[in-house]
């Protein structure tokens, strides 16, 4: 596995903080600078649309000044009360008004909205039956201030600014004095021009647009009320000059900043690399040195406290661990003699179960051997009767033939002989006391062989042996203990050698058959059964005795643990066929209800995972198994 060294990730760490937390201050001075430009353009508007405002006060306020000085002239007052008389002088003093260097038309009414004087032309325009001109006139005080009437209306298609002022005479409003100024005027002035870049305009009266300035731009909408005449001004003001000029702003800032991080963050990386990296990089080394033997310690004249204060632990650590590494050392080999002497205690606590195993069934085995004897000593005492019956005869039958001349008589003789000594009985009966002695010598042949097996010393050795065989053998010697009150069910599948230490493997198969026979009360059967499942044989011996309960099958494999009467059992029987069994890599286990009787399973692998196999027995293996 490739690991990144602990130097270069803290040079690596330096430089990804210093470059992260440069780019974090250009995020913030990117965000702080574009809330302070909008806050800004915000009140830049703000600024801009008062401005504008303040000119439509002025434009309108300047007309009015002008027209109420026109008013105020008497022979005005004079038309409206005589307007005959007057007709002529009111309409030559009217065209000569002038309002800011221009000559805009104008109307004198009367009270109901007739005209006294015009100088407009204009056919669309009358006043007379106006309500808000009927209005205006009866509320009028003759004061200073007295307020004009201000509206914006369409004539004939074209927007004009309506301004009346009241004509009083004694007073009293006598008329009204109008003028129409063309809405026009402000897209044409020079003045107004520069006004409405990048800005627009809707004039709205009872919040239908009914007037446009400036070009149709995209941006925030802001309404503004303006009372005077009635009207509310809609601005549009194009936010794409200010947001590219506060982009150009942003974007130089967070480039400098940006330059300034990665100057700051090349100048930490060599620092870090210098002042960080290369301590580590040489305590790494040295610890490497150090624990490869070419040195016996590392140097602590670090300039830094904290590699110095480490170099310092690892040396007093390597002293503990040299320390320590003689005291295992001596506490191995402590261990390792310990552990001969208990695999030289545990060989003989095998061996001396096993004999005492041997001790307990001592007399059934003799009396199992007693048995073939008996029978085969009374069988050689006939074969010892014949042989002087069968000695006679022939000595009869010399006799005989040495006297007789005849043959008719000689035949006779021998035949009398024969039936004397009874050589027929002789001749069919010494076959069945052969067989049978042979029988006999055989089946002690076997117990002893067995005995010789159980008996041997334990070598500890390996090798590929017959499962099926070793339980048969097995059986033979235990015999005598079961055949009287148990009866024996034999089940043996055909199973591929198995390497293992059949002597140890017999023992268990022992102890399982004993005290499957012992568990019995009275009279009862005993299943034993071996079968192949996979890569592993599998035993069974299986009784009808009297079964356990859990808390005995807890104890079952414990060392010392037995439910005999004291001076009847050692307790270590299912101890040792438990280690036996987990050496060859195998698992002993039991299944058992309380009145009806107790399985215990044993299973084998075909090869012990610490055991290697011989050409020899590797062949002897799939020779069986084939």
């Amino acid at each position: 596995m490739n690991r990144s060294r602990l130097a270069t990730g803290i040079v690596r760490l330096t430089a990804i903080s210093t470059l992260l937390l440069g780019s974090l201050l250009a995020v913030l001075v990117a965000y702080r600078v574009g809330s302070f430009m909008e806050a800004s353009e915000q009140q830049r508007i703000e600024k801009e649309i008062a401005l504008i405002v303040a000119r439509f006060d002025r434009f309108i306020d300047d007309r009015v000044t002008i027209l109420r000085d026109h008013a105020e002239f008497s022979v005005l007052a004079h038309g409206v009360i005589q307007p005959d008389s007057m007709a002529g002088y009111v309409s030559d003093f009217m065209y000569g008004f002038q309002v800011l260097g221009r000559q805009y038309k104008e109307t004198l009414v009367d009270p109901l909205g007739k005209t006294i004087s015009t100088t407009q032309e204009h056919p669309s325009i009358h006043y007379k039956g106006a309500d808000w001109l009927t209005t205006f006139i009866a509320g009028s005080q003759p004061t200073a201030k007295q307020p004009a009437h201000i509206s914006l209306n369409a004539v004939a298609g074209n927007l004009y600014w309506r301004i009346a002022l009241p004509v009083f005479s004694l007073d009293k409003p006598a008329g009204a004095l109008i003028t129409e100024i063309p809405f026009d005027e402000l897209r044409q002035s020079k003045e107004w021009a520069a006004v409405w870049d990048g800005i627009a305009l809707d004039i709205l009266k009872n919040n239908v647009a009914v007037a446009q300035l400036g070009s149709r731009v995209t941006g925030d909408l802001i309404r503004v009320p303006w009372p005077k005449a009635g009207l509310e001004f809609s601005f549009v003001v194009d936010d794409r000059v200010v947001r590219e000029e506060g982009a150009a702003l942003i974007t130089s800032l967070v480039v400098l900043i940006v330059l300034m991080s990665l100057i700051i963050t090349g100048i930490a990386f060599f620092w870090s690399k210098k002042q960080l990296a290369e301590p580590i990089s040489e305590l790494s080394q040295g610890v490497k040195l150090l624990w490869s033997g070419k040195i016996s310690r590392l140097k602590e004249n670090h300039s830094w406290y904290e590699t110095a204060q480490m170099a310092r632990s690892i040396n007093e650590m390597y002293d503990t661990l040299l320390k320590r590494e003689k005291e295992l050392k001596h506490s191995h080999d402590r261990l390792v003699e310990a552990n001969d002497e208990l695999q030289r205690s545990q060989k003989y606590l095998v061996q001396s179960e096993k004999m005492a195993g041997l001790g307990t069934m001592a007399a059934g085995v003799a009396h199992e051997i007693n048995n073939p004897i008996g029978f085969v000593k009374s069988n050689l005492g006939s074969l010892q009767n014949y042989a002087g019956s069968l000695e006679a005869y022939v000595r009869d039958v010399d006799s005989a033939v040495a006297h007789s001349n005849e043959i008719a008589a000689l035949k006779d003789q021998l035949n009398a002989l024969k039936e004397q000594h009874d050589i027929d009985f002789l001749i069919e009966d010494i076959e069945p006391l052969l067989s049978e002695s042979m029988e006999g010598i055989q089946r002690v042949s076997g117990i002893v062989a067995g005995l010789k097996d159980f008996a041997r010393v334990d070598s500890g050795a390996f090798e590929a042996a017959d499962i099926n065989e070793g339980v048969r053998s097995t059986l033979k010697v235990v015999w005598n203990e079961l055949k009287y009150h148990c009866t024996v069910h034999e089940s043996y599948d055909q199973l591929p050698q198995v390497i293992c230490n059949i002597g140890q493997l017999n023992q268990v198969f022992m102890n399982l058959i004993v005290n499957a026979s012992q568990a019995i009360q009275g009279s009862g059967d005993i299943f034993i059964s071996t079968q192949s499942e996979d890569s592993c044989v599998v035993i069974k011996v299986r009784d009808t005795g009297s079964g356990m309960d859990e808390r005995t099958k807890k104890s079952l494999f414990n060392p010392f643990f037995t439910t005999k009467p004291a001076g009847k059992g050692t307790g270590l029987g299912l101890s040792i066929s438990h280690g036996i069994v987990e050496k060859h890599g195998g698992v002993i286990s039991v299944e058992s209800q309380v009145g009806e009787g107790t399985t215990f399973t044993v299973r084998l692998p075909l090869k012990p995972p610490h055991v290697d196999v011989t050409e020899e027995q590797q062949h002897a293996e799939e020779t069986t198994a084939g």
